[in-house]
């Protein structure tokens, strides 16, 4: 049994949602500097080592906001979505009907 197995369900969830935001938002930030270089050439790479470091330090801050409503809401016996099967169905269901504009 390896050592994430060990871990409650709720916890491999934030785990696993913090993980793929993460890599989400790295792949947003690798876009971004892919776009933009060229307005940076006079960067040192101290400079821009320093702003990746900070960058990955807000996306991880931002990680763990967007992960922890799920995960406290998740303590409510009627909202555990690890637990009951209409629950799950409701955090899917909430999701899916947002409207954006």
């Amino acid at each position: 049994m390896s050592i994430f197995q060990r871990f409650p369900k709720r916890i491999r969830f934030g785990l696993i949602v913090v993980f793929m935001t993460m890599i989400l938002f790295t792949f947003f930030r690798i876009i971004f500097w892919a776009l933009f270089r060229s307005t940076a050439e006079e960067a040192t790479a101290p400079d821009l080592f320093h702003a990746i470091y900070l960058g990955f330090k807000f996306d991880l801050r931002l990680s763990l906001v967007i992960c922890l409503p799920p995960l406290i809401l998740s303590w409510i016996p009627g909202l555990n979505f690890t637990r009951s099967l209409i629950a799950r169905r409701t955090w899917v269901a909430k999701g899916r009907n947002l409207k954006f504009g």
